[in-house]
């Protein structure tokens, strides 16, 4: 079956690519931790994806899900492997998302726009969570100045509603939890105590 997903996933066909993402899902939900003897075949073509100028929004909202999804379960190795080329696509990834981009005529590209900056949050929390696990603090504290700047540019636009402000909150407590004292400047920074005092209001 592996053969066959990834020639789903680097088939033209998005229609394949996407079913493909959800297939990767389910295998790593059901195998767990034995899903890691699969990650040097599937990682790669997923990445392939999300760094690919040709490929659909959908079928890239598909390979993040399926990226976290892998981590979750397979966190030592994939973080070994890849958790530096990842941290590099949530970053241009989470640029695209937060652009100054007018979506006000184009409700597609809007609601893509608000679910690729969700999936992007959710994909930190997992590999943030992943790296702590397996003792790769350093990747984390070395991103951790672009993953805040990405945090308070997601609160730019509050028609994305409160949703997006509880994932950026459960994430800067995710960076706590894995980097403690080394990223106390960066919690005290102004726009953190108001996103905080605003959530308990």
């Amino acid at each position: 079956m592996g053969t066959y997903l990834l020639h789903a996933l680097d088939s033209e066909e998005e229609d394949c690519a996407r079913v493909a993402c959800g297939i990767i899902s389910d295998i790593a939900t059901a195998l767990q931790e034995l899903v890691e003897e699969y990650l040097t075949s599937f990682v790669p073509e997923l990445l392939k994806v999300l760094r690919s100028n040709q490929r659909s929004r959908v079928s890239k909202l598909h390979a993040l899900q399926s990226l976290g999804d892998l981590a979750v379960y397979a966190p030592i190795k994939y973080c070994t492997l890849y958790l530096k080329d990842t941290l590099e696509v949530l970053r241009q990834a989470g640029e695209i998302s937060v652009s100054a981009i007018d979506t006000s005529e184009d409700e597609e590209l809007e609601q893509y726009m608000i679910e690729l900056k969700t999936n992007v949050l959710n994909c930190y929390c997992t590999v943030i969570g992943s790296a702590k696990e397996c003792n790769q603090q350093q990747e984390i504290l070395n991103s951790s100045t672009v993953i805040f700047s990405f945090l308070q540019r997601c609160l730019n636009n509050e028609a994305h509603g409160v949703a997006i402000f509880v994932l950026v909150a459960g994430l800067i407590g995710d960076l706590c939890d894995c980097l403690g004292a080394q990223v106390a400047q960066l919690c005290q920074q102004p726009w953190v105590g108001q996103l905080l005092k605003y959530l308990q209001s």
